[in-house]
């Protein structure tokens, strides 16, 4: 008799052969966990057969609900293969919002840092590490000191010993601290190191990553000092001690969530970077990248897109050539009085930082914009081995939220209908009028007298590059009926002999 893992591997290798078939697969995908259909994807890894997304899942044991560790595996198109939910040393899984990347591939293996809660609102970190199928291997605990009632970690990466440094902080509800633990390859503490304890003071690290030349730690996060949040670098001895630390962050407010090294052994950093300017009660912000050296000296900085109440960003990857892709969260309404509606973007960057093109995925809405409360939030993204990408999230807008995991090609399209241009064709071309703008049910197209129209004509797209209307032109002033569309942010372009002469953002406010 064949026994059951052999016929699921057999169909395993089925699924890797089929997923290949197709060059840059594109998909968005949506899985429902049982019993609550509530849970929470935080990271996604590649497999033979395709992907696993992980996460959290609400369960219940003895009519009590808890939070559980979960995982799914899904083939190269997206189609749910197996699904594994379980608790860890009998406590709660926390959060992982603010873990980003929460899952790594580990050769055939896998692994994840979390937090554990228990009745008595003590914290502690667990390192976990599973097969492709999603079994685990082993899984190690780690204990806030006796000072301490948390202890709460938000990354976790291989270092060249084949073990682990995690970064997180270790506090109480007065304060918080910056805390290192270095590992063996199967999860044995060898030290850890707190730093910056301080009364009253919050800190936090997001990622933390080794030097391989150096064998130094880089590790990014923020302090909360007088209702500001402040980034920093912190680079570290082999043995944990900070030696440098920097604030390359403005002077209204900033955060750093991840951190890559490039080939010339420099080092990328996400955020955002607060403006100064608030919408309501809300700071306005824009996205962040800064290159730096290991003596922590900066290269670069660059800050990007428009001031919103969301605008950050989280999750990166360095591509070959050292390409920066990165994806973060983005509301575009919000700002203009028509509520809350954030969504995923994703930027390419060039080595230097310029963008090289940009992407927005609004993968659900509310029912009625200004009424409506919708926040797409991506948590992790991975470079697939088919040229593309992998982004997963969930959305925070009903009591049933299910994983997501959004698959796009090499030029960050989900559909077909994308456009594969770079940002200079989204910039406004003043020749071309576009007006009023914002709108509520007319708008005006003027070209200027010297551009010939023949064969042209008006698309209209969402963010998600869906056209919604195209309309012939036939003179030099076009007037456009927009009643149909509802309240948001549209892409309004001119396309003369298959050629995009130019891209406009369009405001539909009414």
């Amino acid at each position: 008799m064949i026994k059951k893992h052999y016929i699921l591997y057999f169909l395993l290798l089925i699924a890797v052969s089929h997923g290949n078939a197709q060059n840059a697969n594109m998909f968005l995908k949506t899985y429902f966990l049982l019993p609550h259909n509530y849970s929470e994807s935080y990271g996604v890894a590649e497999t033979p057969y395709g992907y696993m997304i992980a996460g959290i899942n609400l369960e219940t044991e003895n009519n009590n609900n808890y939070w559980a560790y979960a995982l799914i595996g899904v083939n190269g198109y997206g189609d749910t293969m197996w699904t594994k939910s379980y608790r860890i040393n009998n406590g709660g899984v926390g959060s992982g919002m603010w873990i980003y990347d929460f899952i790594k591939k580990d050769g055939d293996n896998y692994y994840s840092t979390a937090n554990i809660y228990y009745p008595n609102s003590y914290w502690t970190s667990v390192l976990i590490k599973v097969n492709k199928f999603g079994d685990t291997l082993w899984t190690k605990e780690y204990l806030p000191d006796n000072s301490f009632t948390t202890l709460t970690t938000k990354s976790v990466n291989k270092t060249k010993d084949n073990g682990f440094i995690l970064s997180g902080s270790i506090g109480n509800s007065n304060y918080e601290s910056i805390i290192l633990i270095k590992t063996d390859s199967l999860g044995n503490e060898i030290w850890r190191k707190i730093h910056d304890i301080n009364n009253n003071i919050f800190q936090w690290v997001y990622s933390a990553i080794e030097d391989s030349l150096t064998s130094r730690f880089i590790f990014t996060g923020y302090r909360y000092i007088n209702n500001k949040y402040h980034s920093y670098i912190f680079i570290t001895d082999s043995i944990g001690n900070i030696i440098i630390q920097r604030n390359f962050g403005g002077p209204h407010g900033s955060a750093l969530h991840s951190i890559q090294a490039t080939s010339d052994n420099r080092f990328i950093a996400s955020g955002n970077e607060e403006t100064g300017n608030i919408h309501g009660s809300w700071p306005l912000s824009k996205g962040l990248l800064i290159k730096f050296d290991i003596q922590g000296n900066l290269i670069w900085k660059k800050v990007y897109g428009e001031e919103q109440m969301l605008n950050y960003f989280s999750s990166m990857a360095i591509t070959q050539g050292d390409s920066i892709v990165v994806s973060g969260q983005y509301d575009s309404i919000y700002t203009q009085g028509l509520g809350l509606n954030s969504m995923f973007q994703l930027y390419k960057m060039a080595p230097n930082g310029d963008i090289v093109w940009k992407r927005y995925f609004d993968i659900t809405r509310p029912d009625s914009i200004g009424g409506g409360y919708v926040q797409d939030l991506p948590q992790s993204l991975i470079k697939t081995s088919d040229g593309g990408y992998c982004i997963t999230g969930y959305s925070a807008y009903s009591n049933q939220n299910p994983f997501l995991l959004l698959k796009l090609n090499e030029w960050g399209c989900d559909t077909l209908n994308c456009q594969y241009v770079g940002v200079n064709e989204l910039e406004h071309k003043p020749n071309i009028k576009i007006y009023p703008n914002p709108a509520n049910s007319i708008i005006n197209i003027e070209l200027p007298l010297s551009m010939p129209y023949k064969n042209a004509y008006i698309e209209i797209k969402d963010l998600t590059g869906k056209i919604l209307h195209t309309q012939i032109i036939t003179e030099y002033k076009n007037t456009l009926n927009v009643s149909f569309l509802k309240p948001s942010l549209y892409i309004v372009s001119v396309i003369s002999d298959n050629k995009i002469i130019t891209h406009q953002k369009l405001i539909i406010k009414k």
